[in-house]
């Protein structure tokens, strides 16, 4: 069983860059797990995850690809 006082006490002992990094990593984690914010709630779906793929879920994550994405590379014409 993982001790809370113990992660806070740690925590606590940090710089602040360092706590912002730890709350950008929780919100992250909020987010993949698809976690509900409210308190009642976090462990009660933490307990069902079971990292499912959803098609989709990456929309908007790549923001540029080059026009020649799909062109074959000069590296490999020799075996084409």
């Amino acid at each position: 069983m993982i001790n809370e006082q113990e992660i806070f006490s740690k925590i606590h002992l940090m710089p602040e860059n360092l706590k912002s990094e730890i709350l950008d990593y929780v919100d992250f984690l909020f987010k993949k797990y698809s976690l509900n914010q409210d308190p009642k709630h976090i462990f009660s779906s933490v307990e069902n995850i079971d990292n499912k793929k959803i098609f989709g879920s990456l929309k908007g994550f790549v923001k540029y690809m080059s026009d020649d994405f799909d062109e074959p590379l000069e590296d490999f014409k020799e075996y084409m």
